[in-house]
């Protein structure tokens, strides 16, 4: 009995751990709305940082160990932080929502629907807007 008492206590301590983990890896994902900014602190000093895409998102670099990060059209991009030898400090995937409010869904009929994210120009909803 005092096996299978160990044994649930062990497990009961052990799921917030695997909690703790899927919640860092959530961290991994920085989300940001279009027009806006968000600090992004780094857990290291760094010398070079790349946005994958910045015509989704732009980075404002304040000190070495800390970044703002500005939506600059909703869709998906990622950043990577390196330090003076080369090394990734830090990498992560760069989520920009549109604000809210710009989205707009044209209907024909009953069958045909199409929705378009507006900021300031429209274009598919869930891929950067693009110009007429």
């Amino acid at each position: 009995m005092r096996r299978a008492f160990a044994i649930a206590l062990l497990a009961s301590l052990a799921a917030p751990l695997a909690q703790a983990e899927t919640g860092s890896d959530l961290d991994a994902r920085f989300r940001v709305t279009v027009n806006e900014s968000r600090a992004l602190s780094l857990p290291g000093p760094v010398a070079g940082v790349a946005v994958g895409n910045p015509e989704i998102a732009s980075v404002t670099v304040q000190s070495d160990r800390l970044l703002f990060v500005t939506g600059r059209s909703h869709g998906v991009t990622n950043l990577v932080a390196v330090d003076s030898a080369g090394r990734t400090v830090f990498e992560s995937q760069l989520f920009v929502a549109p604000n809210a409010g710009s989205t707009v869904t044209v209907t024909r009929g009953a069958a045909s629907m199409a929705s378009y994210q507006c900021n300031p120009t429209c274009g598919p909803a869930g891929g950067p807007a693009k110009g007429p």
